[in-house]
């Protein structure tokens, strides 16, 4: 991508920025990569991974959730 428009995505105002918050917001609500890549309109689930920006918030929920998933199972 080049870096104008990469610059572009993060402006609310402009629609591949809204598109793209919008995406990361779903999947950061746990929607999965499929889902989005089927509201997206893409082929390749590889193209829907460029929206999965995992805030860190996000992320240490999940590594919490599946440390009590596997403790819970050990014991």
């Amino acid at each position: 991508m080049e870096p104008s428009r990469r610059a572009r995505l993060g402006r609310p105002d402009c629609a591949a920025g809204r598109r793209h918050a919008h995406a990361t917001e779903l999947i950061n609500a746990g929607v999965s990569i499929e889902a989005v890549r089927r509201r997206l309109g893409h082929a390749s689930a590889e193209t829907t991974q460029l929206y999965a920006l995992l805030d860190d918030k996000v992320a240490d929920a999940e590594i919490r959730a599946a440390r009590r998933r596997r403790d819970r199972a050990t014991h």
